[in-house]
């Protein structure tokens, strides 16, 4: 068998040259490998070749060399590899192409399908990254990929002849971020019970409009009586009357008042503030009366 020759190499950055070179010295490396008849060795230092540049030449001549070792499964491999790249000489590719379609009947098909970041192994041997194409004899096979997390995803599959399978391997996702909670403080239930001072300041106060108040009302009884038996001939004892009437129902309704808001001051809770807090994207106004 004759080995398709290393392409020229052109390369525009340093890292690309520094990789052109590395796959030459592994293809001159694979090349005296073939020509002692160490296939198995051959066929591995020309996929190094291929996976430091990737050359259909590569992929094509450890094809050849590992269907010369016995290995149809990795040689199908390896041919369809190099007719993918799609640089191979006419000759080459059609070679290539018949000897992959006299291996396949033989063998199964298994599509891996998988982030780039995936590396993968069947039955412990290393087949570099995702996603690739299989060919694998008959048979089980346990197929491992190691995730860029380092988590590993096991299958195992018994395959039958001209079998196709599509394993389909999930990126790795990262946890759901949890919702932002905002923690806000305890607001303290009101104090019940007790009346606060102001209850009892107007508590006092109704006390003492309410005294104020029956003064008033009869002095207004007396200067009314009096303007009644004077047979309502004095002025200024009717404007006096008056004066005690209204001051006696100002007096009264004052007194009304203040009963009423020291009864509410008895009723709702004891503690009567305005208070407000802030936090980190919220306000909270709070009062108690």
């Amino acid at each position: 068998m004759v080995l398709s020759a290393w392409p020229s190499v052109s390369a525009s950055a340093d890292d690309e040259s520094d990789r052109g070179a590395l796959a030459e010295q592994f293809f001159r490396a694979a090349r005296a490998a073939y020509e002692r008849g160490a296939y198995g060795a051959a066929a591995l230092a020309f996929e190094q070749a291929y996976q430091a540049v990737p050359r259909g030449a590569a992929a094509f001549n450890a094809a050849r060399s590992w269907e010369l070792s016995g290995d149809g499964s990795r040689a199908a491999e390896d041919y369809a590899k190099a007719i993918s790249i799609g640089d191979l000489e006419a000759g080459s590719e059609g070679e290539a192409r018949s000897r992959l379609e006299a291996l396949a009947p033989s063998l199964s098909r298994v599509d891996v399908n998988g982030p780039r970041t995936a590396t993968m192994s069947v039955d412990g041997v290393d087949r570099g990254h995702l996603p690739q194409r299989l060919y694998l004899a008959p048979g089980l096979h346990r197929l491992r990929v190691r995730r860029l997390d380092g988590s590993v995803v096991e299958r195992s599959s018994a395959l039958a002849p001209t079998e196709a399978l599509v394993v389909t391997i999930e990126d790795v996702r990262p946890p759901p971020a949890e919702p932002s909670t905002i923690a806000r403080p305890t607001r303290p239930a009101p104090e019940n019970g007790g009346m606060p001072g102001w209850g009892w300041a107007t508590l006092g106060a109704m006390g003492l409009l309410t005294t104020a108040g029956a003064i008033t009302y009869v002095q207004f009884e007396d200067t009314l009586n009096s303007f009644i038996q004077g047979h309502r001939r004095s002025e200024t004892l009717r404007e006096t009357t008056v004066r005690y009437q209204y001051a006696t129902y100002v007096l009264g309704g004052l007194a009304a008042a203040a009963g009423i808001t020291s009864a509410a001051a008895w009723l709702v809770p004891r503690r009567s503030k305005t208070s407000v807090q802030v936090g980190w994207g919220w306000v909270d106004l709070e009062g108690h009366f």
